[in-house]
C-alpha cells in the first residue's frame, strides 16, 4: 500500500496545489522535484531540513519533497520571533534549509519560489521511523518538538479521509497554517485521496479569501475556534457558496452556541460541520463528532477516529466500565507519536 507521500501514477495528472492567483501544480511536478532534490541531495546518512513555512505551493512541496526523499523536515513558522527562530536552528543544526529565495545566497535548488540552502554538514543521529519534527501550542521556540513517524501521519491521514469521505474531487482552501498540526493533516488527508488543496495566505477577513472560494469553487473550509468566531463576523451563513459542502473545526472548544448554529446552518443548507479533537502527540486527530449525532450530543468531544481507541481509566493500570465514574481520558492508536525531541538525540 503506498503511503500519501510517496509517488502514485494513478495521480501523476491530478492537480495538486492552487494558489488562487492562476498558478498550479500537478501531483507529476512535485515527483519531478522529488526526484531532482533526491539528486542533489543525495546523502548515506538521514538527514534533517528545516522548512520556514508560507501557506504557499512552494512551501508545501518543500515538505512532501522531504518526506517523499526521508529526508526530516522542521517546521517552523515564518511569523516566529527571529531570536526565537535561531536558536531552535542552532539547537538543531539542520543539513538545510527551505525557505523564499533569498537573492543574497545562491540556492543548490529552487522549487516554485522556495530555494534549498546548505545549513550544516552535521551527522545526526535520527530515528529510523522518524518523519516530521512539529513544534506544540505549548512549545513554540522551545527546543521540546514532537515526533511524527512515517506510520503515525499515514495512518492519521487515512482515518481522516475515512470518516470525512474526502474524495480526489475535493477542493479544500488552506484556512490555517501547515506548519500546525491540524492545518497540515488538511494537506496530508487530502494528498493520499489525490486532491487539490488551494494554498493561500489571504484571511477569512480578506476580500480575496472569498473571492477565491467563489471563483475556485472551493469545497471545505477548516477552522479553531477562532476561525468560526470570525466567520459569524463577517456574515459566512449569508455568503452565496454552492459548492461549499464540509466545515470542519478543531483547535479547541468552539462555544456550544456556535456549535449550535453551525450545525443548524449545515442542516438547513445541505452541508455538513464536523467537530474534532486532537493534538500534536497524536498526530492532529484523536476524535470527531458524527455529523447526524452533532445536534444531539453539542459539546461532546464525539468518538475516537477509525483506527484509534479510548479508555477511561482509574490508573496506569485498571480501566473503568462502570458509567458516571471519575477517571483519566487515554487514547491509543498508530497515530500516538514517537514522543518529544528535546536536543540532540531525534
Amino acid at each position: 500500500m503506498l503511503n500519501f507521500f510517496d509517488e502514485n501514477p494513478a495521480y501523476e495528472n491530478h492537480v495538486l496545489f492552487t494558489d488562487g492567483s492562476g498558478q498550479s501544480v500537478t501531483y507529476q511536478d512535485w515527483y519531478a522535484h522529488s526526484k531532482n532534490l533526491g539528486k542533489i541531495l543525495s546523502s548515506p546518512n538521514r538527514q534533517l531540513a528545516a522548512i520556514i513555512c508560507h501557506n504557499t505551493i512552494g512551501s508545501a512541496l518543500s515538505y512532501l519533497c522531504c518526506l517523499q526523499n526521508r529526508i526530516v523536515p522542521l517546521l517552523i513558522d515564518h511569523d516566529m520571533d527571529t531570536e526565537l527562530r535561531q536558536r531552535l536552528l542552532s539547537i538543531y543544526n539542520p543539513n538545510y534549509i527551505f525557505k523564499p529565495v533569498d537573492s543574497r545566497s545562491e540556492a543548490l535548488y529552487t522549487l516554485n519560489g522556495y530555494g534549498v540552502y546548505r545549513s550544516s554538514n552535521t551527522f545526526h543521529k535520527i530515528h529510523p521511523d522518524l518523519a516530521l519534527l512539529l513544534t506544540t501550542s505549548g512549545s513554540t521556540g522551545s527546543p521540546k518538538l514532537v515526533r511524527q513517524s512515517y506510520t503515525n501521519i499515514q495512518a492519521n491521514a487515512a482515518s481522516i479521509a475515512q470518516y470525512l469521505k474526502i474524495t480526489a474531487q475535493d477542493h479544500p482552501i488552506s484556512s490555517l497554517p501547515m506548519h500546525y498540526t491540524f492545518g497540515l493533516s488538511v494537506i496530508n488527508s487530502h494528498v493520499l485521496c489525490g486532491a487539490c488543496e488551494c494554498l493561500t495566505e489571504a484571511t477569512v477577513f480578506d476580500k480575496t479569501f472569498w473571492d477565491i472560494c467563489q471563483r475556485d469553487e472551493i469545497t471545505s473550509i477548516a477552522g479553531v475556534p477562532f476561525t468560526y468566531e470570525c466567520l459569524k463576523r463577517v456574515g459566512f451563513m449569508t455568503m452565496n457558496l454552492p459548492k461549499l459542502a464540509l466545515m470542519i473545526q478543531a483547535g479547541g472548544h468552539l462555544s456550544t452556541r456556535l456549535q449550535k448554529e453551525y450545525l443548524e446552518f449545515a442542516y438547513k443548507t445541505g452541508k455538513r460541520f464536523i467537530v474534532m479533537y486532537g493534538q500534536t502527540e497524536a498526530t492532529a486527530r484523536m476524535s470527531y463528532l458524527p455529523f447526524d449525532m452533532g445536534l444531539k450530543k453539542i459539546g461532546s468531544i464525539g468518538i475516537a477516529i477509525p483506527g484509534g481507541t479510548f479508555h477511561i481509566m482509574e490508573d496506569e493500570k485498571t480501566e473503568i466500565t462502570q458509567p458516571h465514574v471519575t477517571g483519566e481520558l487515554c487514547y491509543e492508536g498508530p497515530n500516538v507519536t514517537l514522543g518529544y525531541a528535546i536536543v540532540l538525540t531525534i
